[in-house]
């Protein structure tokens, strides 16, 4: 069997991890995926890192939905318009250029456009639906799995336990839904 095909930094670097009593999780996976991308060029120091969860914590704040985000956790339209807002922050604040990538994954190519954007060494983050409600990031892949960077302590979930959700019943454990999938990555990495 081949070996996985992994994000280099996933193997050296350990992921912001959530508290038992929050459900920030589309926070930390956003932060977890700039991580790993900046690895490859600069690695964050542990006061990026802060800067950017503080960020996001004022974000929330802002818009009124820290309470809801914690107790709850957040939708995929609040999670997204977070990471453009983390992203525009790090480009402001941060040595390295970023970009966020919205793929746009159709059910006939999802599983080729996240093994294309990880084998560019880019983070893809995505929403997991079904057997849990959860924003991870995969960090690589075999042939029978995803492996994750994860917030939540997750390493890696079997492919065959996946698909893309679309409307009826689940097909799957865990349905990743297509409109909260983007990759990140420095900008030198995007062609």
């Amino acid at each position: 069997m081949a070996r996985p095909i992994l994000i280099k930094a996933a193997n050296t670097l350990k992921p912001y991890r959530q508290g038992q009593l929050d459900s920030l999780c589309g926070l930390y996976a956003t932060v977890n995926a700039l991580c790993l991308a900046a690895a490859q060029q600069t690695p964050l120091t542990t006061r990026h890192e802060n800067l950017l969860a503080d960020t996001g914590f004022a974000f929330l704040e802002r818009k009124k939905k820290m309470h809801r985000a914690v107790t709850e956790g957040m939708g995929d339209v609040l999670r997204v318009k977070l990471a453009k807002h983390l992203i525009t922050h790090a480009n402001t604040h941060l040595s390295q250029t970023w970009q966020m990538r919205e793929l746009g994954i159709m059910p006939d190519n999802y599983v080729q456009t996240i093994e294309n954007e990880i084998i560019a060494q880019r983070p893809v983050c995505i929403t997991l639906n079904g057997a849990m409600d959860h924003f991870t990031v995969i960090c690589g892949f075999s042939q029978t799995q995803y492996h994750l960077f994860d917030s939540y302590g997750l390493h890696w979930i079997y492919r065959t336990s996946c698909n893309l959700a679309a409307k009826g019943p689940p097909l799957a454990r865990y349905r990743i839904i297509a409109r909260s999938v983007f990759s990140v990555g420095v900008r030198d990495g995007f062609h």
